[in-house]
C-alpha cells in the first residue's frame, strides 16, 4: 500500500513530497539519499527489502524530499545560502514533518537514511532525541568538515554530529539513554565517512551514550545493495526491545566462535610446524655431529697445509731475496753495458765519419791522380811542340844563312 502525500515547510516556504508504505507499524521516517527525492528507496529497492514487515504491518515507512541540492550537495553555492538550506531542513524534520508523521502514526518515529540521509537523520537525534524512537544511520559522514572543508564554522559545527555529540545537553543524553541507536558501515575504500563514523564512536563512549557502531568488511562498498542488506538485518533489531543488544551478543558469540576455530586452526597449524621444526632439529643436530667431525678433520688437515704454506713461504723469501740481489746486480751490468755501448755508439758514429772524410780523400787522390797524367801527357805534347817547334827553327836558321850568303854573292 502506498500513499502520496504533501507537506508545506514553514521553514523553507515550500512544499516537500511524501511518500507512505504500509497502513501502521512502527513509524519509520526516511530519508533519500542521492537524488533527494522521496522516491529515492523506493527507486533503489530499499521499500521492495522491507516489503514483509510493511505488508505484515510491522513497520510503516514515511518517505520524504530532502533539501540536499540546496544544502550539502550545492557545492557551487553561496555558503551562507547552504548553511540556512541545511539548518531550516532540520528544522522542517523535527517541526513540520514529525507533527505530519504522528498524524497517520501515534508512535515515536524512527530515522533511517544512508549516506547524505543518515547525516540527516544523525543530527535530527542527537538535536532533539526526544522526537524519536530510533536511528538507522547506514554509511553516513558524520563530520561536516569532510563536506564543506574550509568553509567550516559556528553554523556548520551545528550540522556536524561529530561536534554536536560533544555538547549534549544532561537532558539530551537522558532522552538518548532509551533509544536505539545503530551506525552501520562497510570498510571498501568507497566507504569515505567511515573514519568519521570511528571518531563519532569514540565520542559517543567518552559521552556515556549507549549506541550500536558495526563496520562490515572490505567487501562492502557505498552502494543500495548493501544498504538493502543493512536495513533487513538492522530493522528488526531496532524494533525490539533487546534486538540490538541481542545482535551485539550474537556478534561477540559469533566472532568468539571464529576466533575459536581460527584458534585451533592456528594452533593445528602450530603443531605441524612443531613437529616440522622437531624432524628439522634431529636431522640438523645429525647434520652438526657429522659436520663436527668433518670440521675436526679439516682443521688438522688445515694445520698440515698452514706448516708447509710457512715453510715454502719461508723458501720463497729466499728465493725472492736472492732474485733481488741478481736483479741489482743484473741492474748494474745493464747500467755499465749501456755505459758502454754509448762508448761504442761514439767510436761508430767517429768510425763513420772518418770512412765519410776517407772517401773524400781518395777521390780527392783519384782527382789528383788523374790531373797529373794529365799534365804528364801535356809536358810530353808540349815537348814535342817544342822539339819540332826546334828542329823547324833550326831549318828557318840555315835556310836564312843560305839566303843571306846568296845574297852576299
Amino acid at each position: 500500500m502506498e500513499e502520496d502525500f504533501t507537506v508545506h515547510s514553514d521553514a523553507m516556504d515550500r512544499d516537500f513530497d511524501v511518500e507512505v508504505y504500509g497502513a501502521g507499524g512502527a513509524p519509520l521516517i526516511v530519508l533519500p539519499e542521492g537524488n533527494g527525492s522521496c522516491s529515492s528507496w523506493n527507486d533503489h529497492g530499499m521499500v521492495e527489502t522491507l516489503s514483509d514487515r510493511i505488508d505484515d504491518g510491522t513497520i510503516q515507512l514515511f518517505c520524504v524530499d530532502s533539501a540536499d541540492p540546496s544544502g550539502w550537495y550545492f557545492a557551487e553555492g553561496a555558503a551562507r545560502y547552504r548553511k540556512k538550506a541545511a539548518l531550516s531542513y532540520i528544522k522542517f524534520l523535527c517541526q513540520e514533518f514529525v507533527p505530519f508523521v504522528r498524524t497517520k502514526n501515534q508512535g515515536l518515529p524512527i530515522l533511517a537514511g544512508a549516506g547524505i540521509g543518515a547525516l540527516n537523520a544523525a543530527i535530527a537525534m542527537l538535536q532533539h532525541p526526544e522526537l524519536f524512537g530510533g536511528l538507522l544511520a547506514m554509511s553516513g559522514t558524520y563530520d561536516a568538515r569532510n563536506i564543506v572543508g574550509e568553509s567550516f564554522d559556528d553554523v556548520w559545527e551545528q550540522l556536524s554530529p561529530v561536534d554536536i555529540a560533544q555538547h549534549l545537553t544532561a537532558a539530551q543524553k537522558k532522552s538518548l539513554a532509551p533509544r536505539h541507536l545503530a551506525f552501520v558501515s562497510g570498510q571498501n575504500v568507497s566507504e569515505d565517512g567511515v573514519k568519521t563514523q570511528h571518531v563519532l564512536e569514540a565520542i559517543f563512549a567518552d559521552q556515556g551514550i549507549d549506541a550500536t557502531f558495526e563496520y562490515w568488511g572490505e567487501d562492502v562498498t557505498h552502494s543500495w545493495m548493501w544498504w538493502q542488506e543493512m536495513a533487513r538485518q538492522m530493522v528488526p533489531c531496532l524494533l525490539s526491545r533487546d534486538g540490538l543488544e541481542e545482535r551485539k551478543r550474537c556478534g561477540i558469540l559469533s566472532r568468539a566462535e571464529i576466533a575459536a576455530s581460527e584458534a585451533e586452526d592456528v594452533f593445528e597449524a602450530r603443531r605441524q610446524d612443531l613437529a616440522g621444526a622437531q624432524a628439522w632439529l634431529d636431522n640438523a643436530s645429525e647434520n652438526a655431529d657429522a659436520t663436527s667431525k668433518r670440521l675436526d678433520a679439516e682443521k688438522a688437515n688445515v694445520a698440515a697445509r698452514a706448516d708447509r704454506a710457512r715453510a715454502l713461504q719461508e723458501s720463497a723469501n729466499a728465493l725472492w731475496s736472492a732474485r733481488d740481489a741478481a736483479a741489482q746486480a743484473l741492474a748494474e751490468a745493464e747500467a755499465r753495458a749501456r755505459a758502454a755501448q754509448d762508448e761504442a755508439d761514439r767510436a761508430a758514429h767517429a768510425l763513420s765519419d772518418a770512412q765519410w772524410i776517407e772517401g773524400e780523400a781518395k777521390a780527392a787522390q783519384a782527382s789528383a791522380i788523374e790531373e797529373k797524367r794529365r799534365a804528364k801527357e801535356s809536358v810530353a805534347t808540349q815537348k814535342d811542340a817544342l822539339e819540332r817547334a826546334r828542329y823547324a827553327k833550326t831549318r828557318a836558321e840555315a835556310a836564312l844563312k843560305a839566303a843571306a850568303a846568296q845574297k852576299k854573292a
